[in-house]
């Protein structure tokens, strides 16, 4: 039963962390994340979303620092491929 609590108050820790860090989420850097993972390219997420390619590699780097986690693996060869976080 010990086990069990710590457990529980373990997980509810985890899911406190997840929300706080969820509400320092900038939310517009999750379009970019879904086109660039539609696309698998930077250029064609920028052209699809009307921005040049640089603010879209900006905005995913962003979106990583703030999860903490790579989201992508990039390459020159396949483009944006994601990892299993993403």
């Amino acid at each position: 039963m010990q086990t069990s609590n710590k457990n529980a108050h373990k997980s509810r820790s985890n899911m406190q962390k997840n929300i706080t860090s969820l509400s320092a989420l900038n939310w517009d850097d999750l379009k970019f994340f879904l086109e660039v993972a539609r696309t698998r390219k930077a250029s064609s997420a920028a052209k699809r979303l009307a921005v040049d390619y640089t603010t879209v590699s900006r905005r995913i780097s962003s979106l990583e620092t703030s999860l903490g986690t790579l989201l992508f693996e990039k390459s020159r060869n396949t483009g944006f491929i994601l990892t299993a976080e993403g």
